[in-house]
């Protein structure tokens, strides 16, 4: 939701809050759609970051290539330098850059085992653990255990590599929201306005009405809210 603040006719400043992100589609996409436009810019400018091998893409759309007549990587170059008009310096651009790179690797970190899961060591475990800035065996202990502590007693429970999978993917999409939730942040600081007597108009920003054959809870969600939405 965004809100264009106004004094007479000119334009003062902008903000926006968040709702509801869709993410699920961080960790899976029904058959013809994308995961978020980020991901396809940074792996177009990355070598080391092939989406149709990445457990989390590889499943989705990699045959479009150009949105709205603007192509991925132009669009990436376009939001970095969005991002330093608004006066996210390059260190800070690159440390988000590795932060959705992160998101993607850990995909790929995989679990063995059948009742305790086993974490499998390699260089995806190993990105996840910088862009978080803990160690890879930090890391893997917290994704094939869970800890429980009660009455100053700490316990700690192995998870299944079933469980161990879940985890993965929930810390990808937390890791993902606080991407995204920076970039709105960031760009807040940047546009605010503070002018007690502007005005404002409110831009509401949601997905369409969608059906498809597994509907997430996020999903639901979001078609309630396009019903209510029909009668304000």
């Amino acid at each position: 939701f965004t809100r264009l603040r106004f004094r007479g006719a000119a334009l003062l400043g902008s903000d926006c809050e968040t709702y509801l992100l869709e993410k699920s589609r961080v960790v899976h996409q029904a058959p013809g759609e994308r995961t978020y436009h980020c991901m396809y810019g940074l792996a177009a400018h990355s070598s080391s970051l092939d989406l149709s091998k990445m457990r989390y893409t590889r499943d989705g759309d990699l045959e479009t290539r150009e949105i709205e007549g603007v192509d991925d990587k132009d669009r990436h170059l376009a939001a970095w330098a969005a991002l330093g008009t608004c006066g996210v310096d390059e260190v800070a651009r690159n440390a988000l850059a590795g932060g959705l790179e992160a998101v993607a690797r850990l995909g790929q970190v995989a679990f063995r085992g059948d009742d305790a899961a086993v974490v499998e060591v390699g260089p995806d475990l190993d990105a996840g653990a910088r862009a978080l800035g803990v160690s890879a065996s930090a890391l893997g202990e917290a994704l094939v255990s869970r800890t429980v502590t009660t009455a100053g007693e700490t316990i700690a429970t192995p998870r299944t590599p079933t469980a161990a999978a879940s985890t993965r993917d929930a810390l990808a999409k937390g890791l993902y929201l606080r991407c995204f939730d920076w970039v709105v942040e960031r760009t807040n600081e940047a546009t605010a306005t503070f002018d007690e007597d502007s005005t404002a108009c409110g831009l509401l920003d949601i997905f369409g009405f969608e059906r498809f054959d597994v509907n997430r809870f996020e999903q639901l969600c979001i078609n309630y809210c396009n019903e209510k939405l029909q009668y304000f």
